[in-house]
């Protein structure tokens, strides 16, 4: 009656994601407070072991989606907002 264990998600650290957007780790945490601000309700922002925070392959996608701007904010950005 041996039970199978499940593989772990492999985890991924500030380090990581910074190398993986381009960033400084400085500048990753700048914007990762910025998402805690506007939401503060994530896991994918706030999953620590210990003091060290990490993310799972889910919560960088989560947090890609995050830091798209909106089609609204687009528009408004490329000026082509409309007024209603």
């Amino acid at each position: 009656m041996s039970a199978e264990r499940k593989q772990l998600e492999p985890v991924y650290y500030k380090k990581d994601l910074a190398k993986l957007f381009g960033i400084s780790i400085r500048t990753l945490q700048t914007r990762l407070n910025e998402l805690v601000i506007k939401n503060p309700n994530l896991d994918c922002l706030s999953r620590t072991i210990g003091k060290k925070q990490f993310f799972t392959y889910n919560d960088i996608e989560e947090i890609k989606q995050l830091c798209l701007p909106s089609s609204k904010e687009t528009k408004v950005l490329t000026g082509k907002l409309e007024a209603q």
